[in-house]
């Protein structure tokens, strides 16, 4: 008795997705040197991290805490993150605290330029300030070495953080 010899063929089809190259994965970044406007788009903002490179974040994915922290009410940049202590550049008198819309970060020498901030009036009311304000830290007071994150970032090609032909002075 014979047996039939069968044989099979087997086909596969491959199905590859190609993301076209304007498609970028989202991912978390914290803001360690610079955060500002992304050009006049009120809903992103630039990130420049400690390892110099720029995202474009949505500003509601952006947070006080660690990269984990979910963004929340109490995490919110918008009334949880803030400099304190903080000097009008001209004076070396008033000091303010100061919920920060722009800065630029001099981490090894302890200090942040901030251009552009709102301050909290009585009432529950919001002042719009842009001048420049210089806020320290030391390793006993660290408040104003903390650092946003923000959890959808993109990569950016350009500067975005509107250059200031304005005078840095150091605090004293």
């Amino acid at each position: 008795m014979r047996l039939s010899t069968f044989r099979f063929q087997l086909s596969a089809v491959a199905i590859a997705f190609i993301p076209s190259s304007n498609v970028v994965a989202s991912s978390v970044q914290q803001c360690g040197d610079a955060f500002g406007p992304f050009g006049n788009v009120t809903s992103q903002l630039t990130c420049l991290t400690y390892g110099n490179v720029k995202y474009k974040c949505a500003r509601e994915s952006c947070h006080i805490g660690c990269r984990a922290t979910p963004v929340t009410a109490d995490t919110s940049l918008e009334k949880n993150f803030y400099f304190s202590h903080c000097q009008i550049a001209d004076t070396s008198s008033q000091m303010v605290q100061l919920y920060p819309d722009k800065f630029t970060a001099h981490n090894r020498k302890g200090f942040v330029i901030v251009e552009e901030a709102h301050v909290m009036i009585g009432g529950g009311s919001i002042e719009y300030l842009t001048g420049q304000f210089n806020c320290t830290w030391t390793k006993s007071s660290p408040h104003n070495g903390q650092r946003p994150w923000c959890n959808e970032c993109e990569p950016v090609s350009q500067n975005h953080l509107r250059k200031t032909s304005k005078r840095i002075l150091q605090p004293s």
